[in-house]
């Protein structure tokens, strides 16, 4: 009976001092009680890791020659446009994110090895009717990129991005008649976009970018025939690159983990 009697007067106590709470409550803000273990990936810190994938160059080649002297002189232009290049690249990207809520911005850095190579032959003919068939190459050895990218989280772990930079890209040419190589180097604005998945510390992005080159002249002989006649050779060229590649990064987490706990705060 004591038992029973203490039972009783327990589960009274209890029932009035919920009594008293639920009426507390009802005089104050909702409360959202905390939910542990709640994990967003953070994106804060340095990364680096390689890349690789395809690229096609659209060159542009413009050839210009002038022959003899005085009135027997003579002079020929040509211009011929988009003849690719495509080949496989492949190196290494790295650079620091800085995230704010659902925005992750910051700098970043690539060096890339190419195998890419152009290659022309151009026949012109010029105002006395001689023709000439000349062929040109340029082979891609390398390029690198520095600026910086900005993106979106869509989720907590995935990136929608844009990225824009300067770009060197050099270059390797060859003209028949020279037998000797000349390195070129174009330079330009790079843009680009991309998505990136990341998981703990690794991550993977698959981008497309697209080089704005410069033009160069990357030839330009005299060759002296007889007395007093010379031949002049001109030759310039013109970029542009497009690249899809997929990137893999180890990121250095800032916080400490590569995850982050939040408590969610009272709802006022």
């Amino acid at each position: 009976m004591r038992i029973s009697a203490l039972f009783g007067l327990a589960v009274a106590l209890f029932a009035g001092a919920c009594s008293a709470e639920a009426a507390d409550l009802s005089s104050k803000s909702a409360y959202v009680s905390p939910v542990m273990g709640t994990t967003v990936t953070n994106w804060t810190g340095f990364y680096i890791g390689t890349e690789a994938g395809y690229g096609n160059s659209a060159n542009n080649f413009h050839e210009n020659m002038t022959s003899g002297q005085g009135p027997y002189s003579s002079t020929s232009s040509l211009h011929l446009n988009s003849i690719d290049a495509s080949g496989a690249l492949f190196g290494l990207n790295t650079g620091f994110n800085i995230q704010s809520g659902n925005y992750v911005y910051g700098l970043m850095f690539n060096y890339d090895w190419s195998d890419q190579m152009a290659k022309a032959y151009i026949a012109s003919s010029d105002n006395l009717g001689n023709s000439s068939l000349v062929s040109a190459k340029l082979r891609k050895d390398d390029a690198w990129t520095v600026g910086g990218r900005a993106g979106y989280l869509v989720s907590s772990n995935v990136l929608m991005y844009g990225l824009a930079g300067y770009t060197q890209e050099d270059f390797t040419g060859s003209y028949s008649g020279s037998p000797v190589g000349k390195s070129i180097t174009f330079t330009g604005l790079t843009a680009g976009t991309g998505i990136e998945w990341k998981i703990n510390s690794i991550s993977l992005a698959l981008e497309y970018d697209h080089f704005f080159g410069s033009k160069e002249k990357w030839l330009d002989v005299t060759a002296t025939g007889a007395p007093g006649v010379s031949n002049r050779t001109v030759l310039t060229s013109q970029t542009d690159d497009d690249t899809v590649k997929a990137v893999l990064k180890y990121n250095f987490d800032w916080t400490g983990g590569t995850s982050l706990s939040h408590l969610f705060a009272p709802m006022k």
